[in-house]
């Protein structure tokens, strides 16, 4: 590729690394890439570090509009280039380290038109508590449509405030200050937090919901692992469930469509449910499907519970 005439374009680069080759040839050969016009960028690096130079080769590239990296560390500050704007509209990180938490800002806002975010695994090394300075917080990606986060408790949620449809992985059992989403349409929450105690996850669900405002449809996954429902009702008193004193404004006005996914009934989720059906005004659909391993008997329980439920929607229960 390094002989071939650099007029010609290479519109999309993908490389996995092997130990064979030389830190020195990998970035020779993915910069060749780069000043190739290359439009998508796939680099999976087997753990090996992305040195400045060719990130600073990354961010000057101005056809570059799909960046996909995997299994890399990023070292170093990000580099401050002037009268530079990148044209990147697709990002996506897979178990990607950083140095801080501020290296990991830099590098997101680096991308000003990004319109879809994907993070799995996006890590901290070594691990530090961080706590968003005052001017950190009304930084954001303004273009953002879509973001799907997934184990990245490192990734502050303001950067994400203007995302039209938001998915969460929950992993970790808190999260950042939760921002208000001005433009969120769409969002979906996953718990898998593999045994880890969270007492308060339900209100910081309607904490999600009080900060946004638009929201229409909301689908919730709780959790399954190895194909058996985790956690058990003897842990279902640790929950805290409050009905909230102002209901959020997007039950009031805009939701139409909720699922809730793997269903068991357990206090909490009963209590949210209830809450939502009662509390939205447009809501058309509530769609419950309950978890597999749930006997008849008692998933006819269930459906008497959510039965009476004061509700103005449709209630179905699969």
């Amino acid at each position: 590729m390094l002989s071939r005439d650099n007029t010609l374009p290479i519109r999309s680069f993908r490389f996995k690394c092997c130990a064979a080759y030389q830190p020195n040839e990998i970035t020779k050969l993915i910069i060749a890439a780069i000043q190739r016009r290359t439009e998508t960028l796939e680099l999976n690096m087997l753990s090996n570090f992305l040195d400045m130079k060719l990130a600073s080769n990354i961010f000057t590239c101005m056809t570059l509009t799909v960046l996909k990296l995997k299994h890399l560390t990023i070292l170093g500050d990000i580099p401050q280039i002037n009268n530079t704007i990148s044209l990147l509209k697709t990002l996506h990180l897979d178990s990607v380290t950083f140095n801080t938490h501020k290296q990991i800002i830099d590098f997101l806002l680096f991308f000003p038109i990004l319109e879809e975010l994907q993070t799995n695994k996006v890590k901290v090394f070594p691990l530090r508590e961080f706590v968003p300075k005052t001017a950190d917080k009304i930084k954001c990606l303004p273009n953002l449509v879509t973001a799907k986060l997934s184990d990245n408790k490192p990734i502050p949620l303001f950067l994400l405030s203007r995302a039209r449809s938001l998915s969460i992985t929950l992993t970790w059992t808190h999260y950042f200050q939760v921002p208000i989403f001005y433009n969120l349409t769409q969002m979906e929450l996953f718990s898998n937090l593999e045994g880890k105690s969270w007492p308060k996850k339900w209100m910081w669900m309607l904490e999600m919901l009080q900060h946004t405002p638009k929201l229409q449809h909301l689908i919730i996954h709780e959790e399954i692992e190895n194909g058996i429902e985790n956690g058990n009702d003897d842990d279902d008193d640790e929950d805290i469930w409050e009905d909230p004193k102002i209901v959020p404004e997007c039950l009031s006005s805009q939701l139409k469509t909720y699922l809730f996914k793997n269903y068991r009934g357990k206090k909490c989720e009963l209590q949210f449910a209830e809450y939502v059906m009662r509390s939205s005004k447009v809501l058309c659909n509530m769609i419950i499907h309950s978890a597999c391993s749930i006997d008849l008997n008692a998933k006819y329980r269930m459906l008497q519970k959510l039965s009476v439920c004061p509700r103005g929607c449709k209630l179905i229960f699969e």
